[in-house]
């Protein structure tokens, strides 16, 4: 892969992401399709391929997205996809669809942290201390003994 198309994909994969990953993305793969990585376009959908490296005519991604028919044209709702991102959709299609070898899925944003159950921590056991009146206390206590600190 040549040092421009790692950028010239970051670049389709920016137009993918705005436009198709909603329907076709880590959380939902309308018709089986999941273009969040060029490994898993590749691959297609239930009906088949959808990228036909070398070759952007025999391609049903560019066909939907460049259809002149609002009822079949991708992505069903919103704005169409402007001339500019089709054509560089259609050049890196002819260029070999190349990607990444090391590209990660994108991350299902469910799993981000601040939509995890909160988890209380076990109290830490002290090596012969006093612990206090309150659990905060066994946690300090804990962090002065890590750092060879004395209680005030």
């Amino acid at each position: 892969m040549s040092a421009a198309e790692p950028d010239h994909y970051s670049r389709v994969k920016t137009i993918l992401r705005v436009h198709c990953f909603r329907c076709h993305g880590v959380r939902k793969q309308e018709a089986g399709l999941r273009l969040d990585t060029a490994a898993a376009a590749l691959k297609g959908s239930e009906d088949g391929a959808v990228i036909v490296a070398g070759q952007p005519a025999g391609s049903r991604l560019l066909q939907r997205v460049s259809d002149k028919d609002a009822d079949t044209r991708m992505p069903p709702e919103g704005a169409r996809l402007s001339d500019g991102e089709i054509k560089l959709i259609s050049e890196w299609i002819q260029a070999g669809a190349h990607h990444p070898d090391n590209e990660a899925p994108e991350e299902d944003p469910s799993s981000h942290w601040a939509f995890l159950a909160p988890q209380r921590p076990p109290i830490p056991a002290l090596d012969g201390q006093a612990m206090g009146r309150n659990p905060i206390d066994a946690f300090l206590a804990k962090q002065y003994q890590r750092h060879g600190l004395k209680q005030a």
